[in-house]
């Protein structure tokens, strides 16, 4: 048992948790912008687009123009009530790295009741004027075209360090056109511009050499005719952080869209305080990332990151960070690489995180990433649906679970975890993954150790710098022991999968490969299936030789035999035990008996009695 979840059985988790046998994730996401309702307190600053900066007086009958204005006279526990209505406000460039700045404590930003707020970071362009095949409008916003997270930083060339995709060569220009809502693709040559793509003349400035990262554009060219379309540019960066120094800052009930945002500037919306809540956002069409927390005990309470062309969401040296209810589709639009980037959300370098009743879906690669040092990550009552690389995934971290989650339509692993100690993987439903040709050793359930350690320290990327070497030689090894796996059921598996389920030493031909004993492996309850047998359904590290070839099996019974591990684990060939839902059908109930008891914190997590037997996820 976890030393966070341990801390957590005396007490009540609190959170809107389903009926048994339903989706725990039906309801993750943002509320339609313009349907939360809040209570509007005594004393509330107002705004309205409608409002008036200077001669308004920030009541209801008198508001301000712009949110800045009313957050500029708050004052700590205040709030500022948002009426309906576009608000064209935030940064733009260094100097804007923050938007709109939130400084006083305990103070609220929303909506009022039942009506539409939108921050927007585009404006309706005009002025057009024909050009042989395309149409152009003058634009001089300067942009940072940094393809790091570093100002000026050129991009990596090691491989699975480097931003960029050649394919895409403009995913970290945060320029964005959109017509008639539906935003158009940069190209970098004015005569790749189509229907659908858009080009920015201008030139780089800033830096030396290859390091120049300050675009100053001139024009902007689009294929299509202008006329009788909306069509919106944006030129501003950065909606809002609420500032680091802040405690207790809550932002909800309003949408956040269209917002260039740079690399460099990390998210759109930043909760920089601590004990901040992010509640009811609605976050879409974000040049590269959406809402991001980089101080402890913040929590993202049904917040959409939709089409943010980086990552949806991210964290780091974020400890006690909540996820709840969180919805994240479509993201990483721009095409980054799978390494290092991540398009649903990344969490690094943080503490007692809690990943819950969520969904990811169809980002462009993989859905959730715990890297570099995250202490006890915990995911349950999830869904990862159809993410074009990983579903999720825990990398050089410790202490996790993951729990009753569906994972589904990865085309590599559906569930990987690499390099973590102490990992407890309890009901999970794996299904529809891998079978990806272009990638090597790719498996649905997927445990893999490599050379990758922590010491010796200053000298090696991925460690959390507050913490000290004793930390690293006993909490944060990097390696794997004492992995927990019962209950899960990995089935219909994509035809070209090599192997159904592994734990796997990337070092076993180098002579530095451990033995299966080394792992302290708790294995019972699972249900493996295929209807084409993959090459090495069961692939083990060597049970007696270090060095050696990794064991393989090709029977569940002969890795029983072999292992003695999951005794009371099933394979079930060739018709999948699943009904249309994921869900083990009426034929197959007897899985459920063979299944091992949850013990009292995986229980308390997904709401289910000490000791019930079930295979594979609830929903």
């Amino acid at each position: 048992m976890s030393r966070f979840v341990r801390r957590l059985m005396g007490v009540t988790i609190p959170q809107s948790q389903p009926s048994s046998g339903s989706d725990p994730a039906a309801s993750a996401g943002a509320l339609p912008v313009g349907t939360a309702s809040y209570t509007v307190p005594a004393g509330a600053i107002f705004a309205s687009p409608n409002g008036n900066d200077t001669s308004g007086s920030g009541t209801q009958a008198n508001p301000y123009k712009t949110a800045a204005k009313a957050l500029s006279v708050l004052g700590a526990g205040g709030t500022v009530v948002l009426r309906a209505g576009v608000y064209h406000e935030g940064g733009v460039g260094t100097a804007g790295v923050s938007g709109i700045e939130i400084f006083d404590n305990n103070s609220t930003v929303q909506n009022y009741p039942g009506e539409a707020v939108w921050f927007d970071g585009s404006y309706q362009a005009t002025n057009w004027t024909q050009e042989g095949a395309n149409w152009s409008t003058p634009f001089t916003t300067a942009f940072d075209h940094s393809p790091t997270w570093t100002r000026g930083a050129d991009d990596s060339s090691v491989a699975f360090y480097g931003f960029i995709n050649p394919t895409y060569p403009c995913a970290a220009w945060p320029e964005q056109v959109f017509v008639d809502g539906v935003q158009l693709q940069q190209v970098n040559a004015l005569n790749l511009v189509s229907a659908t793509t858009f080009y920015v003349a201008g030139s780089l400035t800033g830096g030396t050499g290859s390091n120049k990262y300050d675009f100053n554009p001139t024009k902007i060219y689009i294929g299509i005719n202008p006329v009788g379309h909306e069509i919106r540019v944006s030129d501003l960066q950065t909606c809002m952080t609420a500032w680091s120094g802040t405690t207790g800052v809550t932002i909800r009930g309003i949408g956040v869209r269209r917002y260039a945002t740079s690399m460099p500037q990390a998210a759109c919306l930043k909760m920089s305080g601590s004990g901040g809540v992010l509640e009811n956002v609605h976050i879409e069409d974000i040049a590269t990332s959406g809402a991001n927390s980089t101080n402890p005990n913040n929590t993202f309470r049904r917040v959409t990151a939709l089409r943010c062309g980086n990552r949806g969401f991210a964290a780091y040296r974020s400890d006690n960070f909540i996820l709840d209810g969180v919805r994240a589709e479509f993201c990483n639009s721009e095409h980054f690489n799978y390494a290092p980037e991540c398009g649903g959300m990344k969490v690094g370098a943080s503490r007692h995180v809690i990943v819950r009743n969520s969904v990811f879906s169809r980002n462009y690669a993989k859905g959730l990433w715990f890297d570099v040092s995250v202490d006890e990550p915990i995911v349950y009552n999830c869904n990862f649906i159809d993410n074009e690389h990983y579903g999720v995934f825990f990398e050089i971290s410790a202490n996790g679970i993951a729990a009753n989650n569906l994972i589904k339509g990865s085309p590599n692993a559906g569930l990987i975890v690499n390099n973590t100690d102490n990992m407890r993987l309890w009901n999970n439903t794996i299904v529809d993954c891998g079978g990806n040709t272009q990638a090597s050793d790719v498996r649905p359930l997927a445990i893999y150790q490599d050379d990758r350690r922590p010491f010796p320290a200053g000298a090696i990327f991925g460690r959390d710098t507050r913490q000290d070497d004793a930390y690293y030689q006993t909490v944060m090894t990097w390696e794997i022991s004492q992995i927990e796996i019962y209950n899960n059921v990995v089935a219909q598996p994509r035809n070209g999968t090599q192997g159904i389920f592994c734990i796997d030493d990337t070092q076993r031909n180098t002579g530095d490969a451990r033995l299966l004993s080394a792992y302290g492996v708790g294995m019972d309850g699972n249900v493996f299936h295929w209807a084409t047998q993959p090459s090495y359904p069961y692939i083990l590290p060597p049970l007696t030789q270090g060095g050696a070839n990794p064991a393989t099996y090709q029977s569940h019974t002969a890795f029983v035999s072999a292992t003695g591990l999951d005794s009371n684990g099933s394979q079930i060939v060739p018709v999948s035990p699943l009904d249309a839902d994921c869900i083990v059908d009426a034929t197959n109930e007897n899985l459920h008996a063979k299944a091992g008891g949850l013990p009292a914190d995986i229980a308390l997590l997904i709401s289910q009695p000490v000791g019930t037997k079930h295979a594979g996820c609830w929903r």
